[in-house]
């Protein structure tokens, strides 16, 4: 059976730093959880934090990381939403959530205490 590449989306935007180096942390933490139960993950805040952090002069809008997330959103087999305190606010996960439908790629939700049980959801 082909391992499905899943699409970790979450929110990360807040005014404070703190708070996004938080849910940096968790969406690593989470993304890890998922590799090793089997999946190919791409994180985009694991991803994209670190590019801005140490690599970029300045930080970038929301509108610049969708249009590099979605490239990867693209070919992914299933989107997982961690539903974190914030998510159903976020519009970075609202806006990843809408091109996933587009694609008519599948999303399910998760709390970040019940990432094990996702085969269940996953692989019916």
């Amino acid at each position: 059976m082909k391992t499905k590449l899943l699409y970790l989306a979450q929110p990360y935007s807040h005014r404070y730093r703190y708070k996004r180096k938080e849910r940096f942390i968790r969406g690593c933490q989470a993304a890890a959880q998922l590799m090793d139960l089997g999946y190919d993950v791409f994180s985009p805040i694991a991803h994209s934090h670190s590019v801005e952090v140490e690599g970029m002069k300045k930080r970038r809008t929301g509108k610049f990381w969708l249009k590099q997330d979605f490239a990867v959103l693209r070919g992914c087999d299933a989107v997982v939403v961690l539903t974190m305190k914030g998510w159903e606010k976020s519009k970075g996960v609202r806006a990843e959530m809408k091109e996933a439908k587009r694609l008519g790629i599948p999303i399910t939700f998760q709390k970040e205490s019940e990432l094990q049980m996702i085969h269940e959801l996953l692989e019916a």
